[in-house]
This record gives C-alpha cells, sequence and structure tokens, in this order.
C-alpha cells in the first residue's frame, strides 16, 4: 500500500510541476516573445536557485507569500468588481438579469440526495490533498 501511495504522490507532483513549468514558459512566450523551452529552462533554473540558494526555508517562505498574496486577490477582486458595477445593489439587478437556471444553482440536480454527493466528493478531494499543501489552491 506504502508503494502505491508514493506511487500515485509521485504522479501527482510530477504532474503539478510539469503544469507549473509548462505555465512558466507560456509566461515568457507571452511576456517576451522567447521559445517555450526557454521560458521553461529560466522558470526551472530560477526555482532550483532559489530554493538551493535559501533551502527549504526559502520554498516555504516564498508559498507563504504567494498564499498571502492569492488570499489577498481573492478578496479585493471580487470587490472591486461590485464597487465597479455600483455596489451590491447594482451587482443584484446585474444578475437578475442573467437567464440561466445553472447560474443560479450549479449544483442543481434532479434528485436531492444527488446535492449530498456533491459535498461528499467535495471534502474527499480536499482530505486527498491535505498533506500537499501547494495543492490545496485548486
Amino acid at each position: 500500500m506504502l508503494v502505491l501511495a508514493t506511487v500515485l504522490t509521485l504522479g501527482a507532483l510530477l504532474t503539478y510541476v510539469a503544469a507549473q513549468m509548462q505555465a512558466a514558459g507560456a509566461a515568457f512566450l507571452h511576456a517576451f516573445d522567447a521559445p517555450l523551452w526557454l521560458g521553461v529552462l529560466i522558470g526551472a533554473a530560477m526555482t532550483v536557485g532559489y530554493t538551493l540558494l535559501g533551502g527549504y526555508l526559502a520554498a516555504s517562505l516564498t508559498d507563504t507569500l504567494q498564499g498571502l498574496m492569492m488570499a489577498a486577490v481573492a478578496v479585493l477582486v471580487p470587490l472591486a468588481a461590485v464597487l465597479h458595477l455600483g455596489g451590491p445593489a447594482a451587482l443584484g439587478e446585474a444578475m437578475a438579469t442573467v437567464d440561466s437556471a445553472a447560474f443560479r444553482d450549479p449544483v442543481r440536480r434532479s434528485h436531492r440526495h444527488d446535492r449530498g454527493r456533491v459535498r461528499v466528493r467535495s471534502v474527499r478531494h480536499r482530505a486527498r490533498l491535505s498533506g500537499q499543501p501547494h495543492a490545496i489552491n485548486s
């Protein structure tokens, strides 16, 4: 069982790292019109560099800073959007004009017990990630 858990964790982490490197390459591609492979190499070199220079503490502090920035953005962007629309009343009016059943109730199902399954799946998903703080954001 331990071998299976190790293989699954390694697979998930390798997929996660590959996605991060792909994102770094895409960022360099769009920002500097550089080849994708160059962006991947630069992103990998930067990540390995700050980890080697600062050790695990540097990586942990960087992750903490990124998490705090994401939390701030998660609060500030919706607040700015509401203010841009003219306040909560204007937001309510704008939302009332949307004619979509899926928008009003995204977990709507034909049977009542389906909502419970959605909640259980969500809890199971978060429980699987509890030992991997970098993956909680997803």
